[in-house]
């Protein structure tokens, strides 16, 4: 997605303001997500557009990307995430569920 190259350049921005430097490198999807899967790529940061109306756009993401048992694809492995992604779909109450998210 074309904001996805002002998104990065954004970000480099705002942490260069604060001392970490990054460098750029603009691919294309198919060759970053080898390069990740491959673990060749280690503290690259992909961007994705997620489309978010409700929690579960979040939730189904932070579910392939970032939960146990430990996939080629998560970057995250956090037992405190896990306890809260696995209480989300036990909710039934909505308002529950929003604060389960916003924490996670």
């Amino acid at each position: 997605m074309p904001e996805g190259k002002a998104f990065a350049e954004a970000m480099a921005g705002y942490w260069e303001k604060i001392g970490v430097k990054s460098r750029l490198i603009p691919v294309d999807y198919p060759a970053f997500r080898k390069m990740w899967v491959d673990r060749k790529a280690p503290g690259a940061v992909g961007y994705y557009n997620v489309a978010n109306r409700d929690w579960i756009g979040a939730y189904a993401f932070l579910e392939k990307q970032g939960y146990t048992p430990s996939k080629l694809n998560d970057t995250v492995n956090d037992p405190e995430v896990d306890g809260m992604l696995s209480q989300v779909l036990r909710q039934t109450d909505r308002d529950k569920i929003n604060a389960l998210m916003r924490n996670v």
